[in-house]
C-alpha cells in the first residue's frame, strides 16, 4: 500500500473537532511545522502562492538548471527531490509534478525550505 503521512494536532480543541478536515485548521502548525510554517492563508491549496514562489525562485521556469546544484521551478537539491520520491532531475519533471513535490516538501518541513523567497512573500 501507499505511504500515508500522519497529521498530529496538538492543542486545546476537542478530539471531534480535530478529526474533521485537518486542512482547515488555523493553528499555524497545519502546514507541517518546521522552520517558519507561515500563515494559514498561504495553504498548500493556494495556487497563487505557489506561482509566486516559483516566480521568485526561478522566474517560473520548470526547466531551470543554472549549475548551482538546485533545479527546477522551486530550486530543489537533487537529494531533497529524491527524498520526496522524485526520479531523475527536478528540472526534467513537468511543472505540475514539481509543484506537487514542493507542496509535499512544504507540508513536511515548512516554508523555511525557501528562506529568501518565502520571506519576501510574507510566508515566514
Amino acid at each position: 500500500s501507499e505511504r500515508v503521512d500522519e497529521v498530529v494536532l496538538v492543542g486545546t480543541g476537542t478530539a471531534d473537532a480535530a478529526s474533521t478536515d485537518t486542512a482547515d485548521t488555523d493553528s499555524g502548525s497545519a502546514t507541517g511545522g518546521g522552520s517558519g510554517s507561515g500563515s494559514a492563508s498561504a495553504s498548500a491549496a493556494d495556487d497563487s502562492v505557489w506561482e509566486a514562489l516559483a516566480q521568485c525562485e526561478s522566474g517560473g521556469n520548470p526547466t531551470t538548471n543554472t549549475g548551482n546544484g538546485f533545479y527546477g521551478m522551486y530550486q530543489f537539491s537533487l537529494s531533497t527531490w529524491q527524498a520526496l520520491g522524485g526520479t531523475g532531475y527536478p528540472h526534467e519533471a513537468d511543472a505540475a509534478t514539481q509543484t506537487a513535490m514542493a507542496k509535499k516538501l512544504q507540508a513536511q518541513s515548512g516554508w523555511g525550505q525557501w528562506p529568501h523567497c518565502a520571506a519576501q512573500l510574507g510566508l515566514l
